[in-house]
């Protein structure tokens, strides 16, 4: 497409070949520019060929439009995005823009419940899903967040947003949420939320060391506590965290973290279904310790020791 051209319109060619091609069922758009290469006829043809596509399942929108030079709603992604929720049969979306409508955003989460949305987005975005989830929008059992660029207050507010909506969200199962710059205050807010939240099942936080500051430490002895106290009450979540290097001798952050990893390990290794009934057999809390134990058998001697012993205490009878 030639930048300026009015004979090429690059939406509404797709949205023919989408309409020829009836086996299609992966989608990729990426546009470049100031603004966007397009008239209204064609999103709008996009958005109609996408709707009626019956073995549409992955859509990926990448825009790369600035915001302070991006077009109106009835020339920017809104279009199109927003009718993906009338897509019955879509399963993974990944959407990245800077020029699409917060409502926009809202209206992804109303996609087809076992859809896998990621979202790379600023964190004006952010607030806005999580207006979404708080107001009851969210319809998906997966989302991930990413934050490419924002300060460490901008990253914070956002995941405390995130970290607010949940507490009332009853849908999302899986969680993930990738930044390099969320505080511990942010930590602290995502504990408090998931000792509420029932219905998540899982939750990854990859706080990426290649995009963190030169200057910016790793969690601090207090978030890993918060992670800990949280998942002796939430038994039926499963924390994935990325890792971080040696504490640098500071005693009190080893501790917290090792104690952390050993409520991960728990949780990993069934602790909420054996306590959630009363009628839990000995044959399954000793089938839990050998699993829990052939899992670690790349950890040390005393790692091992201290997941084995958490769980024993539980129910001491195991052993009678």
């Amino acid at each position: 497409c030639t930048q300026g051209s009015l004979e090429f319109c690059p939406c509404q060619t797709i949205a023919d070949a989408v309409k020829n091609a009836r086996s299609l069922c992966k989608l990729e758009i990426h546009i470049r520019g100031r603004t966007f290469p397009e008239v209204s006829s064609g999103l709008t043809a996009l958005a109609n060929a996408l709707r009626e596509h019956t073995a549409f399942q992955e859509f990926t929108w990448f825009d790369y439009v600035s915001r302070l030079q991006g077009a109106p709603v009835d020339l920017s992604p809104d279009l199109v995005l927003r009718a993906l929720p009338a897509c019955p049969h879509l399963r993974k979306v990944l959407i990245r823009t800077t020029s699409a409508s917060a409502d926009a955003m809202k209206t992804l989460l109303q996609l087809p419940k076992d859809a896998d949305l990621t979202l790379m987005l600023n964190a004006e975005y952010w607030l806005a899903v999580a207006d979404g989830i708080r107001e009851g929008q969210c319809n998906i059992k997966q989302l991930s967040l990413d934050m490419p660029q924002g300060s460490s207050s901008e990253a914070t507010e956002a995941v405390k947003a995130i970290a607010s909506a949940i507490r009332l969200d009853h849908n999302l199962e899986r969680l993930m949420i990738v930044d390099s710059d969320f505080t511990d205050e942010a930590v602290v807010a995502l504990a408090a939320a998931l000792t509420v939240n029932t219905t998540l099942r899982r939750i990854t936080l990859y706080y990426l060391p290649a995009r963190c500051r030169e200057d910016a430490d790793g969690l601090s002895a207090a978030a890993y506590d918060a992670f800990s106290a949280m998942l002796r009450v939430n038994t039926s979540l499963v924390l994935d965290l990325t890792p971080f290097e040696d504490a640098g001798g500071d005693e009190r952050l080893v501790d917290s973290r090792n104690q952390m990893r050993i409520e991960q390990r728990l949780n990993y290794g069934g602790r909420g279904r054996l306590v959630s009934s009363s009628q839990t057999t000995r044959e399954e809390w000793v089938g839990a310790l050998s699993e829990l134990n052939s899992r670690n058998v790349d950890e040390s001697f005393e790692f091992n020791v201290s997941c084995l012993y958490s769980l024993f205490r539980l129910n001491p009878a195991t052993c009678m």
